[in-house]
């Protein structure tokens, strides 16, 4: 009897420690759990939150960029690219984390995406003429195709390559950008530091012809990119002037209305007071 006793509190604290093991246990996964819900939901946050700080300060640094000129050093289509691949990757972490986002802060991205591509579409385009300067250089300079310098213009054919960039120039300026000047513009200094170089060895006709080349070429340049500067503030300030002259017109035309009753109303009096006058000279005749 005192042995099977004995076995049975064996089996009684054998269970009562399962029992507490296992609710020790549960305890501890569920602290556990609400741990690992918390630090997501915070991890969660932070990311989110990183995702826009950086697409946003990455608009706000693109935006004050705005001196942006032609560089024969840089390679423009790999600007291109570079540009778009930055601009995709902070979009995707937005998007990622878009179901976070209150309607507020998904509004305000929005604006951010639209005011950003309406500005790149702009941009993008004078990259790509600056792009263009690598296929220019040798129809334009006469020049072998990827020539780092222009020692192939000599003496004896650097007139002629002034002549056939005017050429260029005339045949195709109506279509150049003022973005494509400033490419072509690049260009011109180049042949004129290689001219430069070995003024002395040209003869007499040769710095007389070039001379010509020159004037032409900048009569050129001045007309075109008045033309392009005027034809791109006469797109911005297109509808500004509509609507201003639709104002100055109804202002004139009420204007002109009062005017005209002013002006009728001085002309009737200006009649009534020459006609007094007259009875009176009239009047006096009759006296004598």
């Amino acid at each position: 009897m005192k042995r099977n006793f004995q076995g049975q509190a064996f089996a009684l604290l054998v269970t009562a420690g399962l029992i507490f093991g296992s609710t020790a246990c549960s305890k501890s996964e569920r602290v556990e759990t609400e741990t690992t819900v918390e630090n997501t939901g915070t991890e969660i946050k932070n990311e989110s939150e990183e995702a826009y700080n950086n697409f946003k300060n990455w608009i706000d640094e693109k935006e004050r960029d705005t001196a942006y000129v032609y560089d024969s050093d840089r390679d423009w289509t790999e600007e291109i690219s570079d540009r778009e691949e930055a601009y995709n990757e902070r979009v995707a972490a937005l998007d990622k984390n878009a179901k976070y986002y209150d309607d507020a802060r998904r509004a305000e991205i929005e604006e951010m995406k639209t005011r950003y591509n309406t500005s790149w579409q702009t941009r993008r385009a004078t990259y790509a003429s600056y792009g263009k300067a690598d296929s220019l250089r040798p129809v334009y300079l006469t020049t072998p195709e990827k020539a780092e310098d222009l020692n192939a213009l000599t003496p004896a054919n650097i007139r002629a390559a002034y002549e056939n960039f005017v050429a260029k120039v005339q045949e195709n300026k109506e279509t150049y950008t003022n973005a494509d000047w400033q490419v072509v513009d690049a260009m011109w200094s180049d042949l004129d530091d290689r001219k430069n170089a070995i003024q002395e060895q040209l003869s007499a006709k040769d710095k007389y012809e070039i001379g010509k080349a020159k004037t032409k070429y900048q009569a050129m340049k001045a007309a075109s990119k008045t033309g392009n500067t005027a034809e791109k503030v006469g797109s911005n300030v297109k509808e500004g002037v509509k609507t201003g002259a639709e104002k100055t017109g109804d202002a004139a035309k009420e204007g002109g209305s009062k005017v005209g009753n002013a002006a009728s109303k001085t002309g009737s009096a200006i009649k009534d007071t020459y006609k007094k006058a007259e009875d009176k000279v009239d009047g006096t005749k009759d006296r004598k």
